[in-house]
Parts: structure tokens; sequence; C-alpha cells
């Protein structure tokens, strides 16, 4: 058990007064005395502050069965009487068979995707009411289909042969879209659809859902979403226009009338979520037409996007092309153009990159000296709320000093609109003081925008402790710093970012290290921009362990070392093999440091062709590696590189008292 920061036991009862009964109740339920858990509990329901008696009501509800567990939820729902209870009271009637009760009690309720409504729904099979049907089928039409929709649909296949619960052909069109049955969707749309009743949001979501992945007929179905269209409400007419628009783009013969069903959609538009949806296909359909276009839509459209950040990826699409055809001055007049509209995060890599592209003489600003121009576009990179990548080398570029640079980290991202919840807060110090790792990442991450730093620092370092014990809390301590640092009410704590930026496993990092003789920050950054410090993970590729070494990897490294049996999922092993992997590819760049990193997950063949594709490009035999990265075609090598570069210089600044600058020069020069 990790007890590095907790209170001593004598201190507790005096910090938490009454409060201490949940606490101590959550210590017998984890020594399995539910008796004495109960008893605690419920003193704590009477006695205890309003947060913590009630999360004593719920967690007695969840140790309970049979009808106390049914008093215990009824308490439940008399005290708040809200929604959320009434779903906990819902849930307890269900489970003792109070079928006519839960009806009576949820009546006119079915209007919701929670527990209330799944509760009335299956009490409605259970009893096996004529009004199941409908009620089903209102609410698959109405509500976003969940896997409460799911779970009961798969007890309809289960609890009868009655074929007149299956006479709802939407639902059973939203249960297939649900699991991906993309054929069997895509042939029910014509039948849904032909009942107008059917022609609604959602329905019509899912039907563009079904011929967009279900079918390759893209014409032909675009111009029967068309047909449909014009009686259709507005609500409607979004989904409508934007999955024609969809599906004419697949068409790649269509981009005319694909940007044109994209207006549409934009003009239907519900909310900025709908509105920046349709606006980031008309984008890059304007793209594929030519950067031309993309750039003259830009100019008119980047002061109507609600959420710059949704359009990143567009920006970096169009970030590639634009160098990949040595369109210098669009890139410049792009940084300029996006300055005020776009997120930091583009504004900061397109101010960046025009900064160096003018450094390197691509390109000759026309209004101002070449140092003027590049220096205030290195200004705005370094000023921008982004990732510490971009903040790192254009304080390189403007020669600051390691201090500076920290007083400019500091505010990475403030949160303006941060309200502190003392109750939560004291819950939260409850589960650290009282030794309850299991319970401080789940609360925090629900309660994690109104968690002061100080709190959140208290939170992170106890799992981290927790870790030595049960590696799997080293990656939930990371977690929760991280997303701190990127959004905290003031300045960022130096604790706070070295928790951010853990040193687990030290003693086997090291060891590699040295007899790999691979820089311990770079091997902390590849490790963090891997796997977040989590040794079991495993990708969708196969990829494993803190160092995501794939098996042929694996296998060929374990011949080289000479290593018969071996578990990339043991720590020791997985970050022997990382690590010697890693110098390897150094090794056989010439010791470029940043080539390593881009071949470590993109493959040293792949990038050795296309750094000489590059050199043939851009005619030049060096090419900066900041502009290389960029012209990258790979999106995942390019934040790739991002990650291990900006973290690599954090570590180095925390830990290994080296100025980032130095580190960034390290990488870049080549």
């Amino acid at each position: 058990m990790c007890t590095t920061l907790t209170c001593h036991a004598g201190n507790r009862t005096s910090k938490y007064g009454d409060d201490a009964f949940y606490f101590e109740a959550l210590k017998a339920l984890e020594n399995k005395d539910k008796g004495k858990a109960s008893s605690l509990l419920k003193k704590s329901v009477k006695n205890g502050s309003p947060m913590v008696a009630r999360l004593s009501a719920e967690e007695l509800v969840e140790i309970s069965s049979g009808r106390e567990k049914l008093y215990a939820a009824e308490s439940i729902y008399k005290t708040y009487g809200d929604r959320k209870s009434l779903g906990v009271y819902a849930e307890a009637l269900f489970e003792n068979n109070s079928f006519a009760q839960l009806l009576d009690l949820t009546k006119d309720m079915e209007d919701e995707d929670d527990d209330v409504t799944l509760y009335r729904m299956m009490a409605l099979l259970e009893t096996d009411s004529e009004s199941f049907s409908d009620s089903f089928h209102r609410w698959c039409t109405t509500t976003p289909y969940s896997a409460r929709h799911h779970t009961v649909f798969g007890l309809i296949q289960e609890a009868t042969d009655n074929d007149s619960i299956f006479s709802s052909p939407a639902a059973r069109l939203r249960e297939s879209v649900y699991t991906r049955d993309w054929g069997t969707a895509a042939k029910m749309v014509s039948t849904v659809c032909s009942d107008n009743q059917n022609i609604r949001p959602q329905i019509l979501s899912d039907a563009g859902k079904a011929f967009l992945y279900g079918s390759k007929d893209y014409e032909k179905n675009a111009s029967y979403l068309s047909t449909l269209e014009k009686d259709a409400s507005p609500d409607s007419k979004f989904f409508l226009a934007f999955y024609r628009g969809r599906l004419l783009d697949k068409t790649e013969t269509s981009n005319t009338q694909a940007s044109q069903a994209f207006l549409t959609a934009m003009e239907n538009a519900q909310s900025p979520e709908q509105f920046d949806n349709a606006l980031w296909y008309y984008l890059n359909t304007a793209l594929k037409d030519s950067i031309a276009s993309a750039l003259f839509e830009l100019s008119i459209y980047r002061s109507q996007w609600n959420d710059p950040a949704y359009f990143d990826d567009f920006l970096d699409t169009l970030s590639l092309r634009l160098i990949t055809k040595h369109l210098w001055q669009e890139y410049y007049n792009t940084a300029i153009l996006i300055d005020g509209y776009a997120s930091n995060e583009a504004t900061a890599k397109f101010s960046y990159v025009a900064g160096s592209l003018i450094e390197n003489k691509f390109l000759t600003p026309k209004t101002f000296s070449a140092k003027q121009a590049y220096t205030t576009l290195y200004s705005r990179a370094l000023n921008s709320e982004t990732n510490i990548y971009h903040k790192f080398l254009a304080a390189e570029k403007l020669g600051l000093t390691k201090d500076e640079v920290l007083q400019n980290l500091e505010t990475l991202h403030i949160d303006e609109n941060f309200t502190r919840d003392e109750e939560a807060e004291h819950v939260l110090e409850g589960y650290v003081d009282f030794e309850i790792p299991s319970r401080v990442y789940p609360f925090w991450n629900e309660h994690s925008t109104s968690i002061s730093m100080e709190t959140t620092h208290k939170a992170s370092r106890y799992l981290q402790v927790c870790g030595a014990d049960d590696p799997s809390y080293f990656t939930l301590s990371l977690r929760i710093a991280s997303r701190k640092a990127h959004s905290s009410e003031g300045p960022v704590s130096e604790d706070i970012m070295s928790l951010a930026f853990p040193r687990d496993f030290q003693p086997e990092v090291k060891k590699w290290c040295t007899e790999y003789k691979i820089d311990e920050y770079l091997a902390y950054a590849l490790i963090r921009s891997e796997s977040f410090f989590d040794p079991q993970v495993t990708s969708w590729a196969g990829a494993t362990g803190l160092t995501q070494l794939m098996a042929p990897t694996a296998g060929d490294i374990a011949a080289k070392l000479k290593v018969k049996d071996y578990d990339l999922t043991d720590i020791n092993t997985n970050l022997q093999f990382g690590i010697y992997y890693l110098s390897e590819l150094s090794r056989r760049l010439d010791g470029n440091k940043l080539q390593a990193v881009f071949s470590y997950n993109a493959g040293i063949g792949r990038i050795r062709q296309l750094l000489k594709t590059a050199k043939i490009e851009f005619e030049k035999n060096s090419i900066p590696e900041d502009i290389f990265l960029e012209a990258l075609p790979i999106q995942e090598t390019r934040d790739y590189g991002r990650k291990i570069v900006g973290a690599s210089a954090m570590y180095a600044m925390l830990y290994y008292d080296k100025d980032p600058s130095e580190i960034i020069k390290d990488f870049m020069e080549n």
C-alpha cells in the first residue's frame, strides 16, 4: 500500500470529522467487510457533509441487495429528487421486480438517453406492455442511439417470439448502424425513409452514415437524399445536405455539387458544431480543387467558424501542400491570414514555419527586412498558447534563456473561467489521505475543471507513489498532471510540470541509456510519447509496452542482442529493446537524432527515401530539419517528431540542468 503522502491516522478524524465514516467505509470494503462498511455509510449519510453524504448514499445502494437496496435507493430519491437519483431508484425497482411501481413513477419520461428511460423500457418489455413497441420506436428515433438502446434491443431478441416488437424498421436501422453492420443498414434506408414520420434528424444522420459506409452507389444515394430535402425541416435538411455532400465528395467528380451541398448544410445548421462540421468538409473540398480555391474560401470563412481547433487538421494539410508545392509567399500570406482566427496551435505553427522560411532564404519579405519579419513571426509563435514544440523552437531562434523559457511555459493555458469546488477537493483529498488510490483518478476526472492546482498536485503525486506497487498508477498520475498543465487557473507550478513529465522506471532507464549511449531525456520523451508510461499498453497494430515495439522489430533486436526468450510486457526487457533500437537507428543515420526519431515511428527505409526525395524537390543538399519535419507526408510522423523534440527539451530542462535551446540545436542541426 502506498502511504508516503497520506495523513497519520490520528489526524484524519480532526480533518474530516464525520466525513471520515465514508472513507473508513471504503477501507472496510477493500477488506471485504461489508457489514462494517454498511454501518459506517449509514452514519455518513446521516452526519456527513452534503457531497460526502450523497456519495455515501450511492455507495450504500451499490453494496446492498434485495429489499435493503430498494430501501436505500428510495431514500436517495426522496432526499434528492433529481433525474440521477430517480435512475438509481428505477434500477432498484427493476431488480426487485416492482415493475408496476417503476412504470407509474416514470410515466411520461421517455425523452432522454439515461437510466430512467432504460429501466422504463425494460419494465415495459418485461410486462409485455402493449405500449412497448411505440415507446421503444419513439425512444430510438428521438434520442442519440447508445449502449442503453442496444441493451434493450438485445433483450428484445432474447425475450420474445412476438414479431410485432420488431415492427420498427427505424429501430433496426439504428441498431445496424450502432453495430457497424453498414451493408444491412444501407439496404434499409429507403424503407425507413418512406415513412414521413421517420424524416427526422436522428434517423437521417444514421441513414447518411449507412449510405456512406455500406454502399458504393454514391451518386445514386446522394440523389435519393436530395429527393427528401424538399419538405424537410431545417434540422433534418442539415443531415440530408451534409451526407449528400459527403457522398458526392466520394465520387471525386462532383466537387461543385459537393460544395453546394455543404453550403446548404451550413445554412441549415442547428448548432455551432454542425456548422463547423459542414464548413470543414467545404474547405477540404475546395482544397481538393486547388490551393488557390482553398485560400480564397479560407479568407471568407475563417471569421465564421466557431471552434478554431476543429480546423487544425485542415490547416495542417494546407501547410503540407504549400510546402511541398514550394508556395513560400502563399505560406507567409496564410500565416498572416489566419492570425487571430485559427487556434493557437495552428497560428504558432504557421508563424514559426513562415519565419524559418524567411530566415533560411526560401522567401524574401516584401515590406520588412528579413530579420524584422522572422523575429516578429517567431515572437508570435512563442506567445501563442500552443504545444511546447513550437515554443521551444521559437525560444531558441529568439535566444531566450532557460529562465525566460520557464516563465513563458508557466502560462501555457490559463483557464480564466476556473471556479474552485472546495467540496470536491475535500473528497479527493480524503481518498488520498485515507489511502484509497482506486478512487482518485475517476473522481478527479469527473471534477477536473473545478479542482485547484494544489489539490491536483497532491492527487497526482500520490498516484505516482502508488505506481511503485502498481505501475498502472504511473499513467493515471501523468494524465492528471498533464491535463492540469494544459488548463490551469494560474501559472503552472514546476511541481505539476515535473509530474506531467515524470521519470518513472528510473533504474532501468538509466541502466540501458548508459549501456547504449542514449540521452536519458530522449529516452523519457520516447516512453512518454509512445505509451504514457503504461507498461501493459498494446496498440491496435500490436505494438507493445513502454516503448511500443512491434513483434518483428523485437525479434530482430532479440537476435542482435542474443536474447532467446523474452516478454515485451516485462518492463526491463521492453526498455532495453526500445532504447537499443533507438541507438541503432541513430548510429545508422550518422547520429542524426531527429531522423532517428522519425525512423522509430515510420521505419528507416521510408525516412531515407523521403529525405532523398526532399533534397531533389528542394534542390538542396541539406534541408533544415524543422522544414523537413513539416514536409513529411505522414501526419502521424510529423506529430510524433514534434512530441519527441518538445518532451526531450522539457525533460532536459527540468531534470538535467540543460538549456532547452541546446537540445533544440542538437535536434535541428543536420
